[in-house]
């Protein structure tokens, strides 16, 4: 091999070097795990609740009795992946199937929220605020971009049958 291919050779495994780096996805902490999967228990309220909200935003599914749906839903289309902090729910419950979706806890949150991009992340924030006997409030927050975002104040309650009905709404557009 002479020099000129030798240094050709080197150009080229450089460039592929660096073209995976920046199209192979950012490390995430260990906190994160997939939501592909089945839930094998019986879903309790607040499971269900949770479930909703993320595929209310995802896939445009109706959110109980809510009139509207997700403004951007359209847009999370394409996101590669769903960054989700939801700290009243257990672990072992699957917020999604969608492989795109991913747990982290509220404490990494934070961090991750600013460590990360927004090349295709979206970060969702699903915080109790209120809870009584029959009522859940909820504050819902999705980032999709530096300045791309909604914050929604929900008031979920829960009647005698277990049937949910939503009140409140949108807060905050970024």
């Amino acid at each position: 091999m002479n020099r000129k291919n030798f240094l050709l050779a080197i150009i080229a495994v450089i460039a592929i070097a660096s073209s995976a780096y920046f199209l192979w996805p950012p490390e995430l902490p260990d906190s994160f795990r997939s939501a592909a999967g089945l839930n094998t228990k019986e879903l309790r309220t607040d499971d269900r609740i949770a479930i909703a909200l993320v595929a209310w935003t995802i896939h445009g599914d109706p959110l109980f009795d809510f009139p509207s749906g997700y403004p951007d839903q359209k847009l999370m289309l394409d996101a590669k992946r769903f960054i989700v902090s939801c700290d009243f729910v257990p672990d072992s419950v699957f917020l999604s199937e969608d492989k795109r979706v991913f747990r982290i806890d509220e404490e990494d949150f934070e961090e991750t929220f600013d460590a990360l991009d927004f090349d295709g992340n979206s970060y969702m924030e699903i915080r109790v605020i209120e809870r009584t006997e029959n009522q859940i409030r909820v504050e819902f927050t999705n980032f999709f971009g530096r300045l791309g975002g909604h914050g929604y104040d929900f008031t979920f309650t829960i009647d005698e049958s277990g049937g949910i009905s939503v009140s409140g709404g949108l807060y905050m557009v970024s």
